[in-house]
């Protein structure tokens, strides 16, 4: 369920730094000439602190004993923050359930079984949210944590390698897919998801989702601490919690 909550977030931050943006570049028009330099100074910060939003991807970590698991997602470093309440989890919930909609039902009737056991999942999880206390809901998420990573693909090159069969040189040419990449990754990744559907919904991302082995990578694992198996060690996640 946690696996599915980051979307939202996102979202109203991004939605928020360009309405700024576009406020900034509306006032600027009315101050006087001696005042451009100033202005365009503040432009280019902000558009500096957009771009740096966009970078990066997002590890979500669990504890389980003495082993860290980080899932690792294309979700970019303005989107990497765990949901501080039960409500704000729901609100993730509902815009990821739109998100996937969208695109299985543009995949066609491939993927009607695909949408209807997604939509109960979904459901049954925000009915879950909304039946538990704020105290419940921050003790489900207390071993749960959210990291900054610079690329996924590095990160996990040990998991790519021994789990899922990439060479060192396909692990070299594979890149970071985009946040619809993410999207469409998890839709792909559905219960009832068949072939036909994946293969549909992938035709809406980046031509690398389509190859095999795929060169764009949106979702992996990998692991860390002293009971973490070696096969699937994280690249730089070594103590962070």
């Amino acid at each position: 369920m946690i696996l599915k909550l980051r979307i939202l977030q996102l979202k109203k931050t991004l939605f928020t730094t360009f309405l700024l943006i576009a406020i900034s570049i509306l006032f600027s028009n009315c101050f006087e000439l001696d005042k451009k330099k100033e202005d365009n100074t503040a432009i280019t910060a902000l558009l500096l602190y957009v771009n740096d939003q966009l970078s990066g991807n997002c590890a979500m970590v669990m504890k389980s004993g003495t082993t860290y698991t980080a899932s690792l997602f294309s979700i970019p470093k303005g989107g990497c923050n765990k949901p501080a309440t039960k409500e704000e989890a729901i609100a993730l919930n509902q815009s990821y359930k739109e998100k996937i909609t969208a695109i299985f039902t543009k995949a066609g009737s491939n993927c009607n079984a695909a949408l209807t056991a997604y939509t109960n999942t979904i459901n049954n999880n925000i009915t879950t949210l909304q039946n538990q206390t704020e105290a419940q809901y921050t003790a489900s998420v207390a071993n749960t944590k959210y990291i900054v990573i610079g690329n996924l693909v590095t990160e996990s090159a040990l998991t790519m390698k021994n789990e899922l069969g990439y060479t060192e040189a396909q692990i070299a040419t594979t890149q970071p897919g985009t946040l619809q990449d993410y999207y469409i990754t998890a839709a792909i990744m559905a219960s009832g998801a068949s072939q036909a559907c994946q293969n549909e919904a992938k035709l809406q991302g980046s031509p690398g989702l389509q190859t095999t082995p795929a060169t764009v990578l949106s979702y992996s694992v990998c692991a860390y601490g002293p009971t973490a198996a070696a096969t699937r060690k994280c690249a730089t996640l070594s103590d962070l919690y």
